[in-house]
């Protein structure tokens, strides 16, 4: 469904000198990818930006979120993390508080990478932070789970971890 879109895309890149809607453009596309999950093919996109010495804020924000993916991807968990926590700081500076789909993404990711550092408090936190911004996607309503019984089982209260990494093996049978 989305590869008709991106096509038209490109053709508004490759028909058009107006740089401004090259980067809307290019912005479309990355968005498509990023929602696809396809973080590589966002990023080259991207660079395409960068080469055509596009400049929008929004583009930026989103070659800073592909490259912190891409670093958790590759195992780069704490640069990855760096990178998203860059973005939430900065993020009164830039227009991701504007940005309603990346918003949450940011904060899903960043928790990811900081279960895998074992920061499970903190993971919590931007889990919890980023369900206030939008319904949980399963993957990461099953990472809540998974924190919320790590740290059941830190506090000894055995019973209520089993709960949620029931709850948790519920989403994902297979895990």
């Amino acid at each position: 469904e989305y590869d008709d879109a991106v096509l038209c895309f490109e053709q508004v890149i490759k028909l058009t000198e107006d740089s401004h809607l090259q980067g809307n453009s290019l912005y479309e596309i990355t968005k498509i990818r990023v929602r696809q999950r396809d973080f590589y093919e966002a990023y080259y996109f991207l660079q395409r930006a960068d080469k055509s010495k596009l400049k929008l804020p929004k583009l930026a924000l989103y070659n800073s979120f592909t490259e912190a993916a891409i670093f958790l991807m590759k195992r780069k968990t704490k640069k990855g993390v760096a990178l998203l926590t860059q973005l939430i700081e900065n993020k009164s500076q830039s227009s991701l508080s504007k940005e309603t789909f990346l918003n949450p993404l940011v904060y899903i990711y960043r928790a990811y990478g900081r279960i895998v550092l074992q920061e499970y408090d903190t993971a919590l936190k931007d889990l919890l932070k980023a369900s206030s911004l939008k319904k949980l996607p399963a993957s990461a309503h099953y990472n809540l789970q998974l924190c919320v019984g790590i740290l059941a089982v830190r506090n000894k209260e055995f019973d209520s971890a089993m709960t949620y990494f029931t709850k948790a093996h519920q989403k994902f049978p297979q895990n």
